[in-house]
């Protein structure tokens, strides 16, 4: 899934690299690498669980949209 694009824009990549890492923290067996990103996965998680990461409300919203439309293919 292309969630780096959606959270990446306009931040350090420093920034955005911590972001990312507390973002694969939040799902469930988690590792260094996107195979634990799954659609299913992000869309069990609340805006307040990616807000309380670092992720803006409107990225937040980004990431259910683009997860549920690749749910249903």
């Amino acid at each position: 899934m292309g969630l780096r694009w959606v959270k990446s824009p306009k931040l350090a990549p420093s920034a955005a690299a911590a972001i990312y890492a507390r973002f694969l923290a939040l799902l469930p067996a988690a590792t260094d690498s996107d195979a634990a990103v799954n659609p299913a996965a992000v869309l069990a998680l609340f805006a307040a669980d990616l807000r309380g990461i670092g992720v803006s409300a409107c990225k937040a919203a980004y990431l259910h949209d683009l997860s549920g439309r690749f749910a249903a293919g």
